[in-house]
């Protein structure tokens, strides 16, 4: 899967540069925006993978993070990347979560830190190769008249071998014991739950304490 990904990964860089003219304001916080959205959503999708399992939240990162790089296919527009980049933030959030627990979870405990850092061996190849193919796509895409940018090139061939990924080894990833298959609109729905919760239980405690703190303020008669 990092390879697929890192095919793109590196060249949304010089295309939101090169491409779209992005300003270097609108090019930084387009690039905030994912990791924003990560740190808000991961305590939530912490909290699904231990009601859910991570095997379940796993497929439900993988399967979608295909669509990523085509959609910035689909139009030059600021406010368009801006939502995918929210998208991005919220599904790889889960990703990353849901990927590492899952390798807590099939290994033994005595051989995890042997697995993580093959693990760590294993992505830091995987980020070299795939930065490799997609250069080399550009630059063979680059000897053709396209009526497109050499970089949707890229962003395609990514987002179709994320799928395959997802397609050829998500059903190769075992349940741990005591969990099963859940639906992908479960997880949104328990997502939508838990977020409103939290959501109204933070409001409702910066009201209390705004409250208090005016009471302290009033003077006494």
């Amino acid at each position: 899967m990092n390879t697929a990904v890192f095919i793109s990964g590196p060249y949304f860089t010089p295309y939101m540069l090169q491409e779209l003219h992005f300003s270097y304001w609108t090019f930084t916080y387009v690039l905030a925006i994912p990791m924003l959205v990560k740190a808000l959503t991961m305590p939530v999708w912490g909290k699904i993978c231990d009601l859910y399992g991570n095997r379940n939240v796993l497929s439900f990162s993988a399967t979608f993070l295909g669509t990523l790089p085509i959609l910035w296919m689909l139009s030059p527009k600021v406010e368009f990347i801006v939502f995918v980049q929210i998208l991005s933030g919220f599904l790889w959030a889960v990703f990353d979560l849901s990927a590492f627990n899952t390798l807590y979870d099939l290994t033994p405990e005595r051989s995890r830190m042997k697995y993580s850092i093959l693990l760590n061996s294993v992505n830091a190849l995987a980020y070299i190769t795939g930065a490799m193919l997609g250069d080399r796509i550009i630059t063979i895409a680059s000897n053709f008249p396209l009526s497109f940018s050499p970089y949707h090139v890229v962003f395609l061939t990514s987002g179709m071998m994320r799928f395959l990924v997802a397609f050829l080894f998500l059903p190769k990833i075992p349940h741990i014991a005591g969990t099963h298959h859940v639906s992908f609109r479960s997880l949104l729905w328990t997502f939508s739950v838990l977020t409103v919760r939290g959501f109204s239980w933070n409001v409702l405690k910066a009201q209390k304490k705004a409250t208090k703190k005016a009471d302290r303020n009033i003077p006494s008669a």
